[in-house]
């Protein structure tokens, strides 16, 4: 291999790295936890009872299809994961959760379940990148106090499709969950009720099976947001 090529090949694991956010390419497995977990997934690491707990009751938001998309969940310390990560989910939807953070799962299997709608070539995609062409920009601020805007909830879901979906996923399940602690009231900000992307993005998510059809119908009533029969 010539120089040439080999610098070729760095650059572009760097421009991955930059531009991966919480969605990792190649997954560190950890031994498989003797616990096991009440919805079927197959936990690695250093799982103690009251994390399978914590575990387990967060992914009980899930619809089912969205659970059996998880290869397995690894719990992981801070020198496993960046600066101000709580998680990351590898292309073959084996996520990795920092220890004390397991509400990250709700980003996380938004991201697990979005590589096997891509792995069965469903068009959802396409549908989501319709209302968001070109709008996404991997070097943007993750904290940009001018979202949500033009559809996007947050500074750090502007930067890729990937993290756009997640972070969605996440802010609903947060808002249907924890409606008590929900200090982000990202939905009652005007721009979610004006602006007829934010709308579709929910219906999308629904249509493909991201929240189920009870969460749907109790989150559109929540935040006041007319829902599709």
């Amino acid at each position: 291999m010539n120089i040439t090529a080999l610098l070729i090949i760095v650059a572009a694991l760097l421009l991955l790295a930059l531009i991966g956010g919480c969605v990792a390419t190649q997954p560190k497995l950890q031994p498989i936890s003797d616990l096991k977990s009440a919805h079927g997934v197959v936990l690695r690491g250093p799982f103690n009872h009251q994390d399978v707990f914590e575990l387990d009751r967060n992914l009980m938001a899930f619809p089912p299809s969205v659970i059996k998309s998880i290869s397995s969940v690894s719990l992981v310390y801070y020198d496993y994961l960046g600066p101000n990560e709580a998680g990351h989910c590898h292309h073959t939807r084996d996520i990795c959760i920092l220890s004390g953070h397991l509400i990250a799962i709700w980003h996380e299997a938004g991201h697990a379940y979005h590589f096997y709608l891509r792995m069965i070539k469903s068009p959802f995609d396409r549908e989501w990148n319709e209302l968001s062409k070109g709008l996404y920009d991997p070097n943007r601020y993750s904290g940009d106090p001018t979202y949500p805007k033009d559809g996007i909830l947050s500074g750090y879901g502007s930067r890729t499709q990937m993290e756009d979906v997640a972070v969605y996923v996440e802010m609903i399940y947060h808002r249907l969950r924890m409606p008590a602690t929900d200090d982000m009231p990202l939905f009652s900000r005007p721009e979610f009720k004006k602006d007829f992307r934010f709308r579709a993005k929910v219906n999308l998510l629904r249509k493909y099976g991201f929240i189920g059809e009870g969460d749907y119908k109790t989150f559109c009533k929540l935040v006041r947001l007319d829902s599709e029969d």
